[in-house]
């Protein structure tokens, strides 16, 4: 597989800008990480719990669900997974709204996932090394019997190092899976599939660059570093159109003295290549598929705004997107389109309130 080497350069757009909305959350103070749409219809949400006991704060995992038919709004559902103190929901993908994967941390007994069957839940356990520390980051559903999820795990040799983890599910069980020899993968943030016999996780290494991993339906190979325009870099998410249509955002940082700008890259097929991104535009955390390109959301460069970002073929253009209490941060952690409607989840900080509150935005 090339690798492009070349910066693409893009115009500004001229589109509409697009009109945020904030909705009411059902659980606050939480932290929402990610969002997928169940069917053209309903949303659901995935994150964790934040509740205040004297001194110390408890995190309980957390899943929220939207109908846009009801008139309802956010409301919590209850999982089996919500009593497990100390962890959370990472990720959620949907095969359809009877095939739904959750992925979160691990506690004692493995690294919790909760599947939904269209009537119940069930609660599976991937494994992890004993008194290790580990967690799925993402998970990509592709049929009942195939499934990806990605994270991290504490390293073997006791080195106190992080090792990138890839996990499979058969049907019956999820079980490890070995990374590529020698690869130096610290952390999978991200996993996508365009079918069974293509997937992709994407991630960073130890030395702090970015990492791409593909699997063709028997193995999994690392790319050769992506071509970045800056010092170091890793990549927080990864979406697909197609075999030649991927694209993956994440921060690139340009000088020692940075504290990172929108790092985007696009697989043609043949090779992947940096995209321009506005100047003002900073670490991105997920990236949706549009008609004509991308729309990804993160942070600007000086972390005082959340921000939305649009590639399509007339260039690219920024939004701030809106908090759910005047005066607040916004940090989007997830994007999800579905049948033309936008849905932006992650969390709000306000110097008023020590815990974070949840952030729901709508768009069309």
């Amino acid at each position: 597989m090339a690798l492009g080497v070349c910066l693409v350069t893009t115009p500004p757009a001229q589109a509409a800008a697009a009109v945020w909305r904030p909705e009411a959350s059902p659980v606050d103070p939480a932290s929402l990480l990610a969002v997928t749409g169940i069917d053209r219809h309903t949303t659901w949400a995935v994150g964790v719990q934040h509740t205040q006991a004297g001194k110390a704060t408890l995190e309980t995992p957390l899943l929220l669900g939207r109908d846009d038919r009801d008139g309802l709004g956010w409301r919590r559902i209850p999982t089996p997974g919500d009593q497990v103190t100390g962890s959370r929901l990472n990720a959620v993908s949907a095969v359809s709204p009877k095939d739904v994967w959750l992925t979160g941390d691990a506690d004692d007994t493995g690294i919790l996932t909760e599947h939904w069957d269209g009537s119940a839940w069930r609660t599976v356990s991937a494994p992890v090394q004993p008194n290790n520390g580990a967690g799925l980051l993402g998970v990509a559903a592709v049929s009942t019997t195939d499934a990806w999820a990605a994270g991290w795990a504490t390293a073997d040799d006791e080195s106190g190092d992080f090792a990138g983890l890839l996990d499979h599910w058969d049907g019956t069980a999820w079980k490890a899976v070995p990374l590529p020899a020698g690869a130096p993968v610290a952390v999978l943030d991200a996993i996508t599939a365009v079918s069974s016999h293509d997937v992709w996780a994407a991630g960073f290494d130890r030395s702090d660059q970015p990492v791409l991993l593909h699997y063709d339906g028997a193995h999994w190979k690392q790319l050769p570093e992506p071509p970045i325009d800056g010092l170091y870099g890793e990549l927080n998410a990864v979406t697909a159109v197609g075999t030649d249509d991927v694209w993956a955002v994440g921060r690139v940082v340009t000088s020692e003295t940075d504290s990172g700008h929108a790092l985007v890259l696009h697989w043609n097929g043949v090779g992947w290549r940096q995209v321009e991104a506005p100047a003002e535009a900073g670490p991105l955390s997920s990236a949706a598929i549009t008609r004509d390109g991308i729309v990804a959301v993160g942070q600007d460069v000086t972390r005082e705004r959340g921000i939305a970002v649009r590639w399509s073929r007339g260039g690219a253009r920024l939004q701030t997107l809106p908090a759910p209490v005047n005066g607040a941060l916004a940090r989007p952690t997830g994007i999800d389109l579905t049948a033309g409607a936008a849905t932006v989840v992650g969390s709000a900080f306000s110097p008023e309130t020590p815990l974070p509150a949840p952030l729901l935005l709508t768009s069309r």
